[in-house]
């Protein structure tokens, strides 16, 4: 079950109808096609992804983009700036190595 059919279940086909049509209609906006990627088109990873809603969908989202989250806690005393500034470095790293295999693997 993907998004789209959860929200017609609750709310009916008309609403499903209108959400998949406002996030086709707007989605392009937030992307810039000009600094993706060659050969990955992210509006149809995102398009395929929602209203396929399958695991070969979500898989091949998962393979084409990268996820860097973090978490911030403003507790000044579980706070460690030694740990911040090696997180970073970490961080810097695995974009760097991600970066090489992207452009060995095309």
């Amino acid at each position: 079950m993907n998004l789209l059919d959860d929200l017609s279940e609750k709310e009916g086909v008309l609403k499903k109808a209108k959400v998949a049509s406002s996030f086709l209609k707007n989605a392009p906006q937030f992307i810039d096609k000009e600094k993706a990627p060659e050969g990955i088109n992210i509006t149809n990873l995102i398009v395929n992804m929602i209203t396929r809603g399958s695991y070969d969908a979500i898989g091949e989202f998962n393979l084409k983009s990268l996820f860097i989250g973090s978490m911030w806690f403003q507790d000044a005393w579980n706070l460690g700036f030694k740990q911040a500034a090696e997180m970073r470095n970490t961080i810097i790293r695995l974009l760097k190595v991600w970066c090489l295999s992207v452009l060995i693997t095309d």
